[in-house]
């Protein structure tokens, strides 16, 4: 009996150590590139909430010497592992990966590609112009403490 206590309880404490949550603040380092030039991005910082049904970009800051970048807020709504804006699907979820696309212009997209390993994640945002010519790749690390 003690020892089916304790294999359930690992596999309890391990399933919930393996899925990698997106919610919470994350603050890091980066680099954003334009026309194959980079500048170091000394503070990113970004703020998600997560739920059953929804990814939440609550706001986001990138601060890059001579460039900075504010993200506005952006509602994902998760249905199973698809993500949608405004009931289009425009991406999903694979266990701990994110990805997805969003307008920013009419003639401007940015692809948001987010892999969370427990209290790091690895950020990378590509944004495509007209006939998918990219203009910018923002890349980084973020860390946190959780939701």
């Amino acid at each position: 009996m003690f020892k089916n206590l304790l294999v359930s309880l690992f596999i309890v404490c391990g399933a919930s150590v393996s899925h990698a949550a997106l919610g919470g603040q994350w603050t890091g380092w980066g680099e954003w590139t334009f026309d194959g030039a980079g500048t170091h991005c000394d503070v990113m910082t970004l703020s998600f909430k997560e739920s059953a049904n929804k990814v939440q970009r609550i706001k986001g800051k990138f601060d890059c010497g001579m460039v900075a970048l504010d993200l506005p807020p952006q509602d994902l709504i998760r249905n199973g592992n698809e993500l949608s804006i405004d009931g289009e699907v425009v991406g999903s979820v694979d266990g701990n990966r994110y990805v997805w696309i969003e307008p920013y212009s009419p003639t401007v997209r940015v692809k948001t590609d987010i892999t969370v390993d427990g209290l790091h994640m690895d950020y990378k945002e590509i944004w495509y112009g007209t006939d998918d010519v990219v203009i910018y790749v923002i890349t980084g690390r973020l860390f946190t403490q959780g939701q």
